[in-house]
């Protein structure tokens, strides 16, 4: 099942968390009559709605590019051991999302969905190199018309404690395509052929849906 997407600019999990704040806020004013804490609770209230701002994205269309799968500034870039690619070797890039990020995430390229994996696990700093392996993510092999392999991983950090992302087994996605997003903090990884030529660096500011990440070679990896 794909993401249900909203012609809104505010993303639809937005209101689960706004409109009880702003419920909360309306009721102390009137218990109390007290315009502090209401102020409070409704900037608060605006705040939510902005983390969940859900913008439009021009994605790049040349089919030999592997956009950025979210906003943020990238933590790591290099080469990793991943045994479904070949020679063991994928050429991974990481996102990191701070609370003023949009959250929403963008498939890096056009493709069939061959295997999704939810690993649960802990809620540690995303920043942290490690966090793919150690907190709840859900790993997603993307197997593209070319054959060539893409997986990537949305990863739940230390406020973010919750992945929404129904994409499933056999689903079909575009470049760009909006597949979730990851509630209040967190980061995104993106694993791709070693070969691929890199076109971001440690500590870029990154966009998601339009940064390129990198640019395959056009050398055609055969069909497993």
């Amino acid at each position: 099942m794909k993401y249900r997407d909203t012609t809104f600019c505010i993303a639809r999990e937005a209101w689960r968390f706004a409109v009880p704040v702003a419920g909360v806020a309306v009721c102390l004013l009137l218990i109390t009559r007290s315009w502090i804490p209401f102020g409070l609770l409704m900037i608060l209230t605006i705040y939510i709605l902005a983390f969940f701002r859900n913008p439009h994205r021009n994605t790049p269309k040349d089919d030999g590019l592997i956009v950025c799968p979210a906003d943020g500034v990238v933590t790591a870039a290099g080469i990793v051991s991943h045994p479904d690619f070949p020679n063991g070797q994928a050429l991974r890039v990481a996102v990191f999302m701070s609370l003023l990020n949009v959250h929403i995430n963008w498939t890096p390229c056009a493709g069939t969905v061959e295997r999704v994996a939810y690993v649960p696990g802990k809620f540690v700093n995303a920043i942290n190199d490690k966090a793919a392996d150690e907190n709840e993510h859900k790993n997603i092999w993307l197997r593209r018309a070319d054959g060539r392999l893409i997986v990537f991983t949305p990863v739940a950090g230390l406020v973010a404690r919750r992945i929404v992302n129904p994409v499933d087994t056999g689903d079909v996605l575009e470049a760009g395509e909006k597949v979730g997003l990851i509630c209040f903090g967190s980061k995104v990884e993106t694993l791709m052929p070693a070969d691929t030529e890199l076109l971001v660096n440690v500590g870029d500011k990154v966009s998601g849906g339009l940064t390129i990440l990198g640019r395959l070679s056009h050398q055609n990896e055969e069909k497993e």
